[in-house]
């Protein structure tokens, strides 16, 4: 018996800026190209002889800047008794948005978009790259992304969301599924009835992270600011932090005092110091800086003078520079001191600071910024961990 030969229907048009892509699927494939091209090009093809009447009466439409591709019977939603199964391929110029919903067709977006919204009833979904804002939901599916510019919300009944690198703030929330995160610029709230949540390296905003069933793994950027507050009904909770920020920065009063002195910001107004900002690093490593705190060998505070003491200068003090001092451009001594110093320093170039890596800048050398944590297990562990500079693949 011959096979039916199957006839695809292709349609093009000639649109070199982007569109907008109102996707209205049902049973299938669709995969989806937004390139450098000139042109829309949409592919409609059946998976067998079965579904040749189908795809013949797909509509593609380019109207303006909105492209339309539905296949029938997709705006009766469930009612349908047999779905048709179509291959659906469509490439657009890039920059263009996505939107529309699935019930039981794959969906696949690859290269560069401006907006992704989608809606899935029982159907994985993969994005490659959203400069904007994007949106997945599915009742039953997987939902993977690679990169969002903006903000992401992605939410599966069941399944598991495997998101890249995202700028902006997360909501991931699953019922049954594991949710990984590479990397997160913002803000995030996420939740699983059971299942893992692990964020690889989180630099700035609040985090609200709630399992009922499931470990938690979070990874904090280096040099962040961080307030944790940490809860497991049953489970283990651990973190590899060091507060370093702590160790470098003065206590008490002035800044306060530390191991072996005091710190230098009793003596100088750190945070009204002119230019010291301008200079990365400058702040913190001026604070860790330690003066010893002569008081601790004064009278009555371990302070035993010897039978030899006398006080004022010893008989080798000599008044005046020492044998290794080299004046410098602007050093006047004499009866022209007086005048030299009223006329001001004299001018010096100022040589242009190294940068310094972002892994290893202090908070208040500008830093990713500060972090309030909030983790929530009921039967799971939670791990706080250095966040390193790697990136999972998703």
């Amino acid at each position: 018996m011959r096979p039916f030969p199957q006839e695809m229907q292709m349609y093009e048009f000639e649109h070199p800026t982007p569109v907008v892509v109102a996707l209205r699927a049902i049973n299938g494939t669709v995969d989806l190209v937004a390139e450098s091209r000139d042109s829309v090009q949409v592919d409609v093809e059946p998976y067998d002889d079965k579904n040749q009447e189908e795809a013949d009466r797909t509509r593609v439409v380019l109207d303006g800047d909105n492209l339309l591709i539905e296949a029938p019977g997709a705006d009766s939603g469930w009612r349908l008794r047999r779905f048709p199964k179509l291959r659906i391929t469509a490439r657009v110029p890039l920059g263009s948005g996505l939107t529309g919903r699935s019930t039981s067709a794959d969906v696949r977006a690859e290269g560069v978009w401006s907006l992704v919204r989608l809606d899935l009833a029982s159907a994985d979904v993969s994005v490659d790259e959203v400069t904007g804002d994007a949106a997945l939901t599915a009742a039953s599916g997987d939902l993977h992304v690679r990169r969002v510019g903006g903000s992401l919300k992605a939410e599966s009944s069941s399944g598991d969301l495997r998101i890249g690198d995202v700028t902006g703030d997360v909501s991931a929330k699953t019922a049954s599924g594991d949710i990984r995160i590479d990397s997160l610029g913002g803000s995030i709230r996420s939740s699983v009835a059971s299942g893992d949540i692990e964020i690889g390296r989180m630099v700035n905003g609040a985090g609200d992270i709630r399992s009922a069933s499931g470990d938690v793994s979070v990874g904090i950027a280096a040099g962040t600011r961080v307030w944790l507050d940490l809860s497991s009904a049953s489970g283990r909770t651990t973190s590899d932090l060091r507060p370093e920020a702590a160790e470098s920065a003065p206590t008490g009063p002035g800044h306060g005092a530390g191991p072996g002195g005091v710190g230098l910001g009793a003596f100088v107004d750190l945070d009204n110091l002119p230019g010291l900002n301008a200079v990365p690093g400058l702040k913190a490593m001026l604070q860790s800086v330690r003066v010893p705190d002569f008081g601790d060998y004064g009278p009555g505070r371990g302070f035993h003078p010897g039978p030899d003491f006398r006080p004022g200068p010893g008989p080798d003090f000599r008044p005046g520079p020492g044998p290794g001092f080299n004046p410098g451009p602007g050093f006047h001594s004499g009866p022209d001191a007086a005048s030299a110093r009223d006329a001001g320093p004299a001018p010096t170039s100022e040589a242009e600071p190294e940068p310094v890596p972002d892994d290893v800048l202090p908070p208040e050398a500008g830093g990713p910024g500060s972090i309030e944590l909030r983790v929530r297990t009921a039967s799971g562990d939670i791990h706080i961990h250095r966040a390193t500079t790697e990136r999972k693949a998703v």
